[in-house]
């Protein structure tokens, strides 16, 4: 990922964390990075690192 997907991350994660939102929509042109940035926050739920609350969401 680069500087501005990790930046963009560490954006969302911390919204979820706060428990303040329940869904976010990723938007942008093809090729900017999208998939890989949900695949890598869906992957740091799955593993528990970053988002506190990863055992009472569900991701969709």
């Amino acid at each position: 990922m680069n500087g501005n997907q990790k930046e963009i991350k560490k954006d969302i994660v911390s919204l979820l964390n706060q428990n303040e939102i329940k869904y976010v929509l990723i938007k942008g042109n093809p090729g900017t990075g999208k998939t890989l940035l949900t695949y890598n926050i869906a992957h740091e739920y799955i593993k528990g690192k970053k988002c506190s609350h990863y055992s009472q969401r569900k991701i969709v």
